[in-house]
């Protein structure tokens, strides 16, 4: 084994230490967790041998170290150079647990042989029981400490300079809601978009996304009042999924802030690579929340650091950028017949019993139709909403109204007072349905409203 330069001990310190688990084992132990006195933590680490010895590394590290660590987020090389760990141990063991040859040493001082790679981190796809207890059971500084460690930090003040740095409470709420709300849709596409090939069922894939939505809901993890600063994290720690999932949750934070909070919405190359990642409609739904933080008259958005300072600003967006990438293409021959006004027509037909009138079309059409009469209203009825492939039943039909005006349509659904417009049937009935997600998930909001669309559908949604 290799001769090490440091600092050689009469005895090893660490001779009332109990282990606490195996982390890795292969044909024995490879590192282990014990715990020393006031129930410090420490990792040893298998480095050599010998015909009759093993050698292990012996290091002192937080409990909070340890869960960043089973997490992903520090590798075994980063614990070992930690800047806390001025000097390490190592120690040979012989078959009859005798401790020999105890050395302290500087982290930088090991040869390079005896330390782990620099991408040595955890990837099994389950975490060791005892951790899974104890994460459970993490006191709320080490558990708030982690998420801090890979929050967002933003913060809103007035525009104009020398004016009052606090912000109205409306407001404030309304910038949650808005961050939130586009940090949970983000979520939904990224996830939908992201993990297409494992779930072969679509329905099971829009199921998963659901789920990850609320998984990933953003938390407040840093405030501070003046200018209204704000810290949001994704709770990753209690992860349950396999190791591929769990790798999304991980950088999701950081992804939502590269592809939403720090994009450079002027920058073609950047309206590129949003338009590759995310249809025209998820577009609308991820980053119209955030463009409304962005444009406020009164209030601008900085992005900082976990310390609130060195703030960056955030400019506005430009209503033509905006348009390039929450708009399709629009034809010319689309815009004329937009631009048209239109009208209801009830007809009142006479056909064969059981024929499929879908196909009548001109002068058959004209040929079998018994009364004609303009109308400005009609109604439609609700059975089920079709989520990304996720059916949500009600328990009976409910009817809407929907009136014409030039040319936009206008549906109101009296039950939950929810009126919304669009230029044909597919757009006024895709922004009801959105309406009635949003209710959905986001209770909180609107309980009253909630509660009333909670009455009219199935306790069980069907898939």
């Amino acid at each position: 084994m290799i001769k090490l330069k440091g600092i050689s001990l009469p005895e090893f310190p660490f001779l009332n230490h109990k282990k606490v688990a195996d982390i890795f084992y292969y044909e024995g132990p490879i590192l282990s967790h014990f715990k020393g006195e006031n129930d410090s933590d420490f990792f040893y680490y298998w480095i050599d041998r010998d015909e009759k010895l093993n050698r292990w590394l012996i290091f002192p590290l937080e409990e909070h170290r340890i869960i960043e660590y089973l997490n992903g987020y520090v590798s075994l090389r980063d614990l070992i150079y930690n800047f806390k760990n001025n000097f390490i141990f190592t120690v040979d063991i012989d078959r009859d647990l005798n401790y020999s040859n105890a050395i302290m040493i500087n982290p930088f001082q090991l040869p390079s042989n005896y330390l782990p790679e620099e991408e040595s981190f955890y990837t099994a796809s389950a975490v060791p029981q005892y951790y899974q207890k104890r994460f459970k059971q993490i006191n709320s500084f080490n558990y708030e400490s982690i998420l801090k460690e890979h929050a967002l930090y933003v913060m809103i003040k007035s525009r104009k300079k020398g004016e009052k740095s606090l912000v109205e409470a409306e407001y404030a709420a309304d910038v949650i809601y808005d961050l939130a709300k586009s940090c949970k849709e983000y979520a939904y596409y990224d996830f939908y978009n992201n993990f297409k090939s494992k779930y072969h069922n679509p329905q099971n894939l829009a199921t998963a996304a659901l789920d990850m939505k609320k998984q990933v809901s953003p938390l407040i993890v840093a405030n501070r009042i003046s200018s209204f600063c704000l810290g949001i994290s994704n709770d990753f720690i209690l992860s349950q999924s396999d190791l591929e999932i769990r790798t999304w949750e991980k950088k999701f934070i950081k992804n939502f802030r590269a592809d939403v909070i720090e994009v450079d919405f002027s920058s073609k190359e950047d309206q590129d690579r949003i338009k590759n990642k995310f249809t025209v409609d998820q577009r609308v739904k991820i980053y119209e929340p955030y463009f409304k933080i962005l444009n406020n008259e009164t209030y601008g958005l900085w992005i900082t650091d976990k310390n609130f300072e060195s703030p960056i600003s955030r400019p506005k967006i430009a209503e033509e950028n905006k348009m390039k990438l929450i708009l399709p293409p629009v034809h010319k021959k689309t815009y004329l017949e937009v631009s048209e006004e239109k009208e209801i027509h009830n007809i009142t037909i006479e056909v064969p019993k059981g024929q499929d009138i879908s196909k009548l079309s001109g002068k058959k059409l004209l040929a079998v139709t018994l009364f004609d009469k303009i109308i400005d209203e009609f109604e439609g009825e609700l059975v089920e909403i079709n989520y990304q492939g996720h059916k949500i039943l009600f328990k009976e039909p409910t009817k809407y109204s929907v009136t014409l005006e030039g040319n936009i349509y206008t549906l109101y659904f009296e039950p939950l007072e929810i009126a919304v417009s669009g230029k044909n049937k597919a757009q006024y009935l895709s922004r009801f349905y959105e309406k009635l997600i949003d209710v959905l998930e986001n209770p909180q909001t609107l309980p009253g409203i909630y509660k009333t669309l909670k009455s009219l559908i199935e306790s069980r949604s069907k898939d």
